[in-house]
This record gives C-alpha cells, structure tokens and sequence, in this order.
C-alpha cells in the first residue's frame, strides 16, 4: 500500500520547495557571516598589530611616540578607502546582483590578508615596507568598502519579513565573534612563540588564516543564490546606469541622518577595541596580554548581545534597540576612563563590557535600520554608502586622534568629551529616524 503522505504531488512539492529554501538560506547565512566575521578579524587585527608590532617593525627609524602614530594613521588610511569601495562595489551589487559583490569582495579580501602576512619589514626593504603596508590596507579597505553590504542584504533578503532584523543580526555577529577571536590568537600565539618570536614572526600567523578563511569563504560563496528581491527587481525594470549618484540625489538627507545616527557608536568600537590596548600597555604599563585578555572577554559577550538586539528589533521595533543600546554605551564611555586608571581587572572589563555590549546592542539591529531606508534598486548603494561613511568618520582617525589628545592634554578627559558630543549627536538622529519595522521590504 502507498504511504497516504506521499500520494499529493503538492504536498511533495511544497515539502520540496521548503526544505530548498531552508537549505538555501542556510548557505547563505553561512556564506555571509563567514566574510563578516573575516572582515573584523582582519579589521580588529591590523589595529592590534599597529599597535603592539607595526610602530617597530615598520617604522624604527621614528621615535616610539611617532612610530605609534604613524602606524595608527595606516589603520585610518584603510578606512578612508571604504567610501570609494562603496562607490564601486555599490554599482557592481545594484546592476550585477548581491552575490557577484560578495564574492568579489572577498576574492580581494583574501590577497590583502596573504600581502599583509609576507611583507618584509622596514630592515628588509627600506622605504618600500610602510608604502607597501599602506597600500595593502587601502586595498583591504576599498574591498571592504561592499563586504558587510553584499553580507547583510544577502541575508535579509533572503530572510523572513517578522525575521529580518534577526538575520541580519546573524551575519553582523560576525563582528565580535571576529574581534574576540582576534585577540584570543593574539594571546596563544604570544604565549607560544614569546616576545620576541611574536615580533619577528608569530604576528604574520593571523593573516595567513584570515587568507585562508577567506579562500574557503570565497569558494561558498560561489554556489549561493541571488537573492529573490534583487531578481524580482529586475524583472520589473533594468538596472539604473548609475545606481550611487541616482541615490544620493534622491536620499541625500537620509544618508547624512543615518551617518551620524551610528558615527559615535563606531567612535566608541574603535576605542575600544583598538585604543585601549596600545592605553593600558603603554599609558596603564600593563602586560600585552592583560589588555588583549579585555578585549577577549568584552567582544565575547557581543556574540550574544548582536542577535539578541536583533532579536528584540523584530518584536517591539528597530528604534527601541537603538536607542537602549546608545544610551548604554554613552554611561560606559563616561566612566571608562576612570575604571581602566583603577587598574583592577574586574573593574576594568566592567567598563568595557558594558560600553562595547551596548554598542552590539544595538549593532543587532543596525543593518535593518541601514537597508530598510532604501528601495531594493538602490539599497547596496544606499547601505555600502552610508556604512562606509560613517566608519570613516567615526573610525578612520579615532585610534590615531585618541592617542594624539593624551599626548596633548595628558588626559582622558578630553577623549571622553568629545565622545560624549557625538552621541548627543547620534540621539537626536535616533529620534529623527523613522521605524521601519513592518515596513514592505520589496517596495
């Protein structure tokens, strides 16, 4: 006798179409969040790196004050190549599609990471190390001017309506996930190969692995489908010749709005997970690994505060999630300072466990707030545009301007003010941001 279950050909064919596009979601959440994560590891350990091997290797012939700075102004200069990325990979995601962006984008990723692990150091070639190293990081920061676009739209419009917030929180948990496992490396790697083994060669180890990663992610992403809203899109017109003039003509307030609703948030991660270790190993006259072991923990905890930001943006709204968030991190920046001086461990991953979680908070809810701005023939433009932006602003010069004001003032004081400035800023472009939360993502 037949099984009853399988005699309907529709009951097979929705069970079918449902377990395909379970599977095909499936990849490409995994897809996505692999090029996140690998963005924030490379992003997280080039600041690490500048700040603990880079000023000597680099830049020895400059005094160690110099040195640190120069080498900062490296890690700006890759930020300050998002926006031009943006520019390009926002063309190539509008016209060619999401997916062709994404694999590109890590394709380039990868060559960066593998230039970065061999360079040789300023002994080696003189002149030509600092402008080689300069020039792969504005190649890692032109490429990831569309990564964390292509990664987010693959994934919320693939995503659920009620979901989408959530989904797009699991491909941006990627950014902690890479930043914590940036410095647990950092700190194996140090305890195996030593001091001096780390400087002449253990720090090249992470970027071999992020040129591995990178490789496999590319190959992932190769077989993941486009996604449904960009192909319906095309089906009811053609592309637009030029999808990132046609925006900022048609959204220029809305991306200058959503550009400083996030520019302190970006400030403060930068802080954090950049700053503070060059602050407590150099300023504090604290182990390396004290410094990295905070970061560690403090980015950790972001793995679950992403998706849980996300989580609550579906259900009471993706304002609500921002402004807890903000507002959470703006009390930990004030007493950050102030608890890392007390140099008690506990005291100091409180501060920044608090200041960062806020942060990924409302990071969980970020890339809903981002895309859901803009109409699917121009949502990578108008997503990679305004990310990018605002991380130049926010990060670009934060770590290089952070150090420069102690130098200057000799206090934290004067970091923290201006700080506290722009999320006053951000606030007020908070409240000026509509909700978007049960808003037609196809229209």
């Amino acid at each position: 006798m037949p099984n009853p279950k399988r005699t309907g050909p529709d009951s097979s064919g929705a069970s079918g179409s449902v377990l395909d596009k379970s599977s095909s979601l499936r990849r490409v959440l995994i897809a996505s969040s692999l090029g996140t994560w690998l963005e924030w590891f490379d992003f997280g350990l080039y600041g690490a790196v500048s700040a603990l091997v880079f000023p000597e290797l680099f830049f020895p012939v400059l005094d160690p004050a110099a040195g640190v700075l120069a080498s900062l102004a490296t890690f700006g200069a890759g930020l300050a190549l998002r926006p031009v990325g943006a520019g390009v990979f926002g063309r190539i995601g509008d016209r060619a599609g999401r997916k062709r962006a994404m694999v590109l984008a890590i394709f380039m990723m990868a060559g960066t990471s593998l230039g970065i692990a061999v360079l040789p150091g300023y002994t080696a070639i003189g002149i030509w190390a600092p402008v080689l190293l300069l020039a792969f990081r504005c190649l890692q920061g032109f490429s990831l001017g569309g990564e964390s676009t292509a990664a987010l739209l693959m994934a919320m419009e693939h995503a659920p309506d009620r979901r989408r917030a959530f989904y797009g929180a699991l491909v941006s948990v990627g950014a902690p996930a890479g930043l914590a496992f940036v410095t647990l490396v950092l700190v194996l790697l140090r305890f195996w190969a030593g001091e001096e083994g780390f400087l002449e060669w253990a720090w090249r180890v992470p970027f071999g692995l992020g040129f591995l990663v990178a490789v496999v992610g590319f190959l992932v992403r190769r077989y993941v489908d486009e996604t449904p809203m960009f192909r319906e899109a095309r089906r009811r017109r053609p592309p637009l010749r030029r999808p990132m003039s046609t925006m900022l003509r048609l959204y220029p307030r809305t991306v200058v709005r959503l550009t400083l609703l996030w520019v302190a948030n970006v400030a403060v991660s930068y802080i954090v997970n950049t700053y503070t270790i060059q602050y407590v190993t150099h300023d504090l006259g604290m182990p390396t690994e004290t410094g990295l072991s905070l970061v560690f923990w403090a980015t950790l905890l972001g793995v679950v505060a992403t998706p849980l930001g996300g989580l609550v943006a579906d259900r009471i709204g993706r304002k609500p999630v921002l402004f807890i968030g903000t507002c959470a991190s703006l009390a930990g920046i004030v007493a950050y300072f102030p608890l890392l001086d007390s140099r008690m461990y506990s005291l100091m991953i409180l501060a920044m466990a608090f200041t960062l979680n806020g942060q990924a908070f409302a990071f969980g809810a970020l890339g809903a707030v981002l895309a859901e701005q803009f109409p699917t023939p121009l949502r990578y433009s108008g997503h990679a545009a305004t990310y990018a932006v605002t991380n130049l602003l926010g990060g670009a010069a934060t770590p290089f301007a952070a150090s420069f004001l102690i130098q200057t003032t000799g206090t934290t004081w004067s970091i923290t003010g201006v700080l506290v400035a722009a999320y006053g800023l951000s606030l007020l472009m908070i409240h000026r941001t509509p909700e978007t939360r049960g808003l037609d993502f196809r229209a």
